[in-house]
């Protein structure tokens, strides 16, 4: 996704693991999730495909600023920045969504927690599943 480009600090961009398919993928995977679940939500969201298109978009951000921070860190891809890696696309997706609804300081705070267990519940499978090289 960096084609290759090297910051003023001659560290990669983003690395290898940012891609334009895993980019592109993640964002077609969201709108399309969404379009599959919009009748439980239509009269909260009528506007569900917009709503998950900025979601998306939001999350993929979040994601790539915490890549550039980490290899600004000199953290290698693949290793693991806690609590950043967990949270990244849901700050961002919580930051691009504030254009439909504003959470409070409750649900924010249940969405971290939420956020924390699901997403090492989930990477612990993947990787027992051999899908995943790390465990985070």
């Amino acid at each position: 996704m960096d084609f290759n480009v090297k910051f003023i600090d001659e560290k990669p961009l983003l690395g290898k693991g940012k891609t334009w398919s895993g980019t592109i993928g993640a964002i077609v995977a969201t709108v399309f999730l969404c379009a599959l679940i919009s009748g439980f939500a239509e009269n909260y969201f009528p506007n569900y495909i917009v709503v998950a298109l900025f979601l998306s978009l939001g999350a993929i951000l979040g994601d790539i600023i915490e890549s550039f921070i980490k290899r600004r860190l000199s953290i290698p891809p693949g290793k693991e920045l806690f609590p950043w890696d967990q949270l990244d696309f849901l700050i961002g997706g919580i930051i691009f969504g504030l254009n439909f609804y504003t959470p409070s300081i409750y649900e924010i705070i249940f969405m971290v927690l939420l956020t924390l267990i699901l997403h090492r519940v989930a990477n612990i499978i993947a990787f027992k599943l051999k899908l995943k090289k790390v465990p985070w």
